[in-house]
Order: C-alpha cells, then structure tokens, then sequence
C-alpha cells in the first residue's frame, strides 16, 4: 500500500509500531490539484490524508484505510472522514475518494 499511495503523490509523515497495531500516516497537498477549492484558513493550504491502520489477528493481517481532511474555515474546524476502507477500494477508487473529499469540505466551508 505504501509503494501505491507514494506513486500517487502521498508522502507517509508518520509510523507507529504498536504491539497490537501498525498504521502509517500519508498526506498529499491537493489545492493546486483543486484551484477552486477553498483553502485552509490555518495554513493556506489544501490536503487529503490517508491513515492504513493493521492490525494481526488469528495470524492474520487485518487492514483498514481512512481517507480523511481536517481543515478550518473562518471561527470552525471540520474534520472529513471516509473510514474502514479496504486496500482494494482505495486502490479501485482514490481518484473518486480525492474529488468526494474535496466536495465535501466546499460544502462545509459555504
């Protein structure tokens, strides 16, 4: 999943090794990918982030995907999720998960 996410333009910023779990922690600016989208109010800037979370259990390695956007807009913070996503539908759909994020969030800023 690394290998597809950094081919994509996502930069992983972040590994936890937990006993129990493993995630990684992907970001990708976007606004220049979006020119209308509204930016950031904190930073001027628009992201995506993807977090793969693992987990193993009866021997076997459990993945979950989030594809999500935390951004403000003047006085609000929102916080965008598309969570307990297979590797497979990320890999099937980022492109369609990208565009929804970034609808998204130009509602919530209106």
């Amino acid at each position: 999943m690394k290998e597809f996410l950094e081919s994509n333009g996502y930069k992983m910023w972040k590994e936890d090794n937990k006993h129990s779990h493993h995630t990684m922690y992907f970001q990708k600016r976007v606004d220049s990918a979006y020119p209308n989208a509204p930016v950031c109010e904190c930073n001027d800037k628009l992201f995506i982030n993807i977090d793969v979370w693992t987990m193993k259990y009866d021997g076997r390695d459990h993945t979950s995907c989030t594809v999500n956007m935390v951004h403000e807009r003047p006085d609000e913070w929102c916080d965008l999720k598309i969570y307990s996503l297979t590797e497979e539908q990320v890999k099937n759909n980022l492109k369609s998960y990208e565009d929804k994020m970034v609808k998204l969030w130009e509602v919530f800023y209106k």
